[in-house]
């Protein structure tokens, strides 16, 4: 679902097709909502890796690459504290 979702992301950003990912991303979740699938854990990883895909591909079209590598970073890390809250349902230490 990760896989995914990156895609529906640089799809939309660079004007590729996306129809049949999206085709299958909705099949996905029919079969997660009808059996013993969590659909939890799908939206989880079409999230994440939307979000993931959207940093990697803004800090690549940086001119800086300290300012890129600096952007993917802190969004990987935004993201993966929100996981942890999201999961757990506490605020990570500070």
């Amino acid at each position: 679902m990760g896989v995914m979702g990156a895609y529906v992301v640089l799809a939309a950003r660079r004007r590729l097709p996306m129809a049949p990912v999206v085709g299958l991303l909705v099949l996905n979740f029919l079969i997660g909502f009808s059996g013993n699938i969590d659909w939890r854990a799908h939206l989880g990883g079409l999230v994440t890796g939307a979000l993931l895909a959207f940093a990697y591909d803004y800090a690549g079209r940086l001119r800086d690459r300290t300012t890129g590598l600096a952007v993917t970073i802190g969004i990987s890390a935004a993201t993966v504290a929100l996981l942890a809250f999201l999961i757990t349902g506490v605020a990570p230490a500070t």
